[in-house]
């Protein structure tokens, strides 16, 4: 479900608005705890 919604997010037409607020705090957390549990990985990017 999250990356469906991601993916609705970046292929939206530019002027519609962004996903609800309590989808984006998800997502927003989501990406927060990969970065800080896979640093490792990213960092080597």
């Amino acid at each position: 479900m999250l990356l469906t919604n991601y993916l609705k997010h970046c292929a939206r037409e530019p002027g519609t608005p962004t996903l609800e607020p309590p989808k984006m705090t998800v997502l927003h957390h989501t990406v927060d705890y990969l970065k800080q549990h896979y640093w490792s990985f990213f960092s080597s990017y």
